[in-house]
């Protein structure tokens, strides 16, 4: 009887320590978890910036190559209007000439 009760004994004792360790790692499991969740939320936070990140990229990528476009054009009207003021000047000093 009395090594039933110690072995009952041992056993409480085991029983209570194993209780011991699962409420720890219940607490452990419950604080990975709220950290999980927070590094969830995070990541998606950071997902979302960057999509907007690369919106704008790609908006101003388009802005940039109309910018060229338009810049490309006025040059190329600027080139004619300077061809036309030479063409001007030089019948200027033609007539200039032609007078004197």
């Amino acid at each position: 009887v009395t090594e039933l009760h110690d072995s009952k004994a041992v056993l409480v004792e085991r029983v209570t320590t194993l209780e011991g360790k699962l409420e720890v790692a219940i607490l452990s499991n419950s604080h990975l978890s709220d950290q999980a969740k927070s590094l969830q939320n995070c990541r998606d936070s950071m997902v979302e910036q960057l999509h907007e990140k690369e919106a704008a990229l790609e908006e101003s990528n388009f802005n940039i190559a109309v910018t060229k476009e338009e810049a490309s054009s006025v040059a190329l009207q600027l080139s004619d209007e300077i061809t036309k003021l030479r063409e001007a000047k030089d019948t200027a000093e033609e007539n200039v000439t032609t007078l004197e």
